[in-house]
Formats: C-alpha cells, sequence, structure tokens
C-alpha cells in the first residue's frame, strides 16, 4: 500500500517536524508515503486543486489565507477527503465540525499526539480503501479490471509488471504503464506488502515463511534478504491478524 500526503503550514520548522513524524509513523507500518510540503498559501491552494491526496494537514492560521479555506475547496472536489487541522486557537471548531475534519491539533506538537491522530486516520483510510478493491492494468491486448483480493503476487521485470493471478492467469502491463510503487498505492494495505526489491505479494497467499523466502500457495517463492528476515516475518505475522 501508499499514499499521499499534503502538509501546509506557515512555518518550515513546523512543517520539517510534521514530515519527520510522518515518515517515523509509516515506516513502522511498512508504508509508502509520498510527501508535498508548501508554507506559502497560495501554491497550496493551486496544488490541492490539481492533485488528489489521501491526507491533508492544513494550518488554520495562514498568513494569506486559511486552512478553513483550503479545506472547503479540497471537500467540494472529494467529500471523502481526510483533514487535520494544526492551530494555535481552538476559536474554529465549528467550521471545523461543519467540514468533517478528522481532527483538530493545537500546538505545540507532539509525537505521541500526532500518531494518535494518524492511528485514527488508518482506520479512517481503510475503510475508503477496502471499499475500492479493483484496479485497471494497461496491457498489449487492452485494459484489464481486476480484483485485488485476486491478486497473488506481483513482480517488476524489465519495465513491465507481471501480475499473477490466484487463479493461475498472468497479466504483464505494457512497458512503463505503471510501477511496482504506484501499483502497491492502489492495493489494501491489510493484505499486500513488499517483501523485497521488485516484488509484492498478498499475504493472503502465503503458504508459509522459510528463512530465505516467502513460499506462495502456488508454489512460488518469493526472496526475502537474510538481514529483513524478521521485519518481514514481523509484518507478515501482523497483517494476517487483519484478515
Amino acid at each position: 500500500m501508499g499514499m499521499t500526503c499534503v502538509v501546509c503550514n506557515r512555518e518550515l520548522d513546523v512543517i520539517d517536524k510534521i514530515k519527520d513524524f510522518i515518515r517515523h509513523y509509516f515506516e513502522e507500518k511498512n508504508v509508502i508515503v509520498d510527501i508535498d510540503t508548501f508554507s506559502d498559501f497560495g501554491k497550496c491552494y493551486r496544488s490541492i486543486y490539481r492533485t488528489k491526496y489521501d491526507l491533508y494537514i492544513l494550518d488554520v492560521d495562514m498568513p494569506e489565507g486559511s486552512g478553513i479555506e483550503l479545506a472547503k475547496a479540497v471537500k467540494s472536489s472529494n467529500p471523502e477527503s481526510v483533514i487535520i487541522f494544526l492551530t494555535d486557537t481552538g476559536s474554529f471548531y465549528k467550521e471545523a465540525y461543519q467540514l468533517e475534519v478528522l481532527q483538530c491539533i493545537e500546538n505545540p506538537l507532539s509525537g505521541d499526539k500526532f500518531n494518535r491522530t494518524l492511528d485514527r486516520f488508518m482506520l479512517y483510510y481503510k475503510g475508503i480503501k477496502n471499499r475500492h478493491t479493483y484496479i485497471e492494468l494497461s496491457t498489449r491486448k487492452g485494459v484489464y479490471t481486476i480484483k485485488a483480493d485476486n491478486i497473488e503476487y506481483v513482480e517488476s521485470c524489465n519495465h513491465q509488471l507481471l501480475v499473477n493471478m490466484h487463479s493461475k492467469e498472468k497479466i504483464v502491463t505494457v512497458n512503463c504503464s505503471v510501477t511496482l510503487k504506484k501499483l502497491m498505492m492502489q492495493l489494501p494495505d491489510d493484505k499486500f506488502i513488499l517483501p523485497y526489491r521488485g516484488y509484492i505479494i498478498n499475504v493472503k497467499y502465503v503458504h508459509h515463511i522459510e528463512t530465505n523466502h516467502l513460499v506462495m500457495k502456488s508454489g512460488a517463492k518469493i526472496p526475502i534478504p537474510n538481514r529483513q528476515y524478521n521485519k518481514i516475518s514481523k509484518i507478515y505475522s501482523e497483517k494476517l491478524r487483519q484478515l
């Protein structure tokens, strides 16, 4: 799985702190996250019209405009958007409630406070993600629409993806039409992991785990780096409990 996030704040040191919190939190969960940051209200405003993000972390008290204005623009184009407000005061809670903001965090920021908010975000995000379980793949034969849950594993080779379905069907994407990272960002986070460079696997179809490999139900063996065995084994166990 992967996700995208935008941080808009008037203070650069606060932006750096938020980025550190986000990266640390999602690294622990083996989740890829792309973060765009803005300290300029106008640039952020233009970006949210061009780009759809999974998470918006907005400073309410920007010099050129307010986070409330940004949130209204976000919600008008995508009502399911998840927004977190950062502020020095609590005077805007009525507007935040009307905009269905996930959380309002008052300064000063702390790691514990921020992580609890990200925990809430993940619960909400999983609910949205699991409603969108179909993905499209461009191949030489046309566009395939497949159910993500039926993917056993994906292998990247020579700028193409080889998508191995549980039905034994193999789908080969057109060169450079989608990267492994971009595909991972479309998949439900409670089922898929990146055990090794060039592979995505669905834990639902793992038969067992060995020191150097994940053995899939089809018999395929997905390599695991020796130094990553304990980490992958832990993530695999956590994902199994979520199924």
